[in-house]
């Protein structure tokens, strides 16, 4: 689904990950504000401390969805690969399990969802192909709805385009759904 007109503007680009170093809006790696926009414009999102870190899929930011506790939107996202073909797996991600992955934070959690961590065959590979970004989106606004601290810097962002580059990748993503939840939330309606 392509973007609105009013889903972001391009005269203020921010790019996030977890691992982001605390930087003015603007001054973090790969980013840019131009005219009409500039640094007073985003005054309330410098004054929330590593901002980037809470809009990362990795941050700790406990939730419920689908009648589960998860302790960040990767947790979630990881786990759903496997709710039918491997359902006590798809749980242990879950706070509610008290595993010990459900405690993990980072790069294990993507890995326990990988391709080494417990393969998929290829029709559940193709399902979950059709499935992800729907189910990312979904996460991504019980995040929001459910945690005032993430929802204040995401809202802080206004209509800024906001990118994520991931650890390694020399891909830079354009975050349309996280973005059409900040429209939401703007809106009034998660």
């Amino acid at each position: 689904m392509e973007p609105s007109p009013e889903l972001y503007t391009e005269s203020a680009v921010f790019m996030f990950h977890s691992r982001s170093r605390d930087a003015p809006p603007g001054r973090g790696a790969g980013e840019r504000l131009e005219p009409p926009l500039g640094p007073d414009d985003f005054r309330e999102l410098a004054a929330i401390a590593d901002w980037r870190r809470l809009l990362s899929n990795f941050a700790e930011s406990p939730f419920t969805l689908d009648g589960l506790r998860w302790l960040s939107v990767e947790h979630c996202f990881q786990a759903h690969k496997f709710r039918t073909v491997a359902p006590s797996y798809f749980r242990s991600f879950a706070l509610d399990s008290g595993s010990e992955l459900s405690r993990t934070l980072g790069a294990a959690v993507k890995r326990a969802g990988g391709r080494r961590g417990h393969p998929l065959d290829g029709a559940a590979r193709a399902r979950w192909e059709q499935e992800k970004h729907a189910l990312q989106e979904r996460a991504l606004a019980e995040k929001y709805s459910q945690s005032a601290t993430h929802r204040a810097a995401l809202l802080a962002t206004g209509r800024a385009k906001l990118t994520h580059k991931p650890a390694r990748s020399p891909q830079t993503i354009i975050e349309r759904g996280l973005m059409r939840v900040r429209q939401r939330l703007q809106r009034g309606r998660a």
